[in-house]
């Protein structure tokens, strides 16, 4: 049910399934907020999102017919700053860093039909050596043909990629990856790479796993970061459903995904993508059963409700609730359990999940 008040309208709509649903609206209103919500009330699709914005612009008025109790808005403009803990906002994003280049490595070349289409294979060598050694004062830059080999052990066979996109994933750590981000399709085909493995429900969890983290370390430098945020929307279709994945490393990835983002949105505000992001996390993060994955998630929550007062208001709209705390798992020897416990639970204080 919607919450109670008075609309300008209130809208039967259809989508072709038979069952007629209710949509509020004011004249004036933001159209995505609404069709996000409504969605999400009536546990639709969101591919319908766009639809349902169409309808509103073509049937309600694009300006507002009637004032609003304005003490109610009183009372919203200071929800999202009252009572908000010290963890938010969250400003710095996270990485997945870690340097193992022999592993993917061996793998890869057990390939052996793949691995001999390369056409530079000595350059392959050459390539791990420099990821292998890590960014420093004194790294080497990438060289073109080492580049294009890079880009080469991306169109392995998705059963066989997990290992190149491993190495991907540390070859977006070096500052010299953003010249494939500066082409003439400002990095569109980058993306596109790491889309077309998370849409192939049949490549290995791996496959999927690491694409999520790639995409995190799209974050590191300036050209692939911006290639990010003018690829959001795309992106943000592409994982949102890996949140209800069963294997927690990659609902884990894709929280931080959601996490970098929600930093972004922190200086280059984006209305859009803060509903977004909001509309693929609540559901998934009631339910989670993981720590690490719970925690970015709601840093990520906190982020995009801090000092924004409409998408704070959603949480209540949407029914969002707190995960079983307590009963969070964390991984063997993980840091500051206690800790993370409770900035979880003050974050959903906050937010009077």
């Amino acid at each position: 049910m919607f919450e109670a008040g008075e609309y300008d309208h209130v809208f039967d709509v259809e989508l072709g399934d038979g069952v007629m649903r209710k949509l509020p609206f004011n004249n004036g209103g933001n159209h995505l907020e609404s069709a996000e919500k409504f969605c999400m009330r009536e546990g639709i699709n969101r591919s319908q999102v766009e639809q349902i914005v169409q309808f509103l612009r073509q049937h309600a008025l694009s300006y507002k017919t009637r004032d609003f109790d304005k003490q109610e808005l009183k009372n919203a403009n200071v929800k999202s700053g009252k009572n908000k803990p010290s963890s938010i906002p969250m400003t710095v994003q996270i990485f997945f860093d870690a340097i193992n280049v022999d592993g993917p490595k061996k793998k890869l070349m057990t390939f052996e039909d793949e691995f001999s289409k390369l056409t530079y294979p000595v350059q392959f060598h050459d390539l791990c050596k420099i990821l292998a050694a890590g960014v420093k004062y004194d790294t080497p830059d990438i060289g073109e043909q080492q580049h294009r080999t890079m880009q080469q052990l991306l169109d392995f066979p998705a059963d066989k990629a997990f290992p190149c996109i491993d190495l991907y994933r540390m070859y977006l750590m070096h500052p010299t990856s953003s010249q494939e981000f500066v082409k003439s399709d400002f990095g569109a085909g980058q993306v596109t790479i790491m889309l077309k493995f998370l849409k192939n429900k049949n490549a290995p969890k791996a496959c999927h796993m690491l694409a999520l983290r790639s995409i995190c370390n799209f974050f590191k430098n300036q050209s692939s970061n911006h290639v990010a945020i003018l690829q959001r929307s795309s992106i943000f279709d592409a994982i949102a459903p890996f949140m209800n994945s069963e294997d927690k490393n990659t609902r884990q990835a894709c929280s931080t995904v959601f996490l970098n983002y929600s930093v972004e949105f922190l200086q280059k505000d984006d209305e859009e993508g803060r509903i977004q992001a909001l509309s693929a996390l609540v559901n998934s993060f009631q339910k989670e059963n993981d720590l690490q994955t719970a925690l970015r998630t709601a840093m990520c929550i906190g982020n995009l409700c801090h000092e924004n007062d409409e998408v704070y208001s959603m949480i209540e709209t949407l029914d969002s609730k707190r995960p079983n705390i307590a009963g969070l798992q964390a991984a063997a020897n993980e840091p500051n359990i206690d800790k993370n416990r409770q900035t979880i639970k003050d974050i959903c204080d906050w937010l009077g999940m």
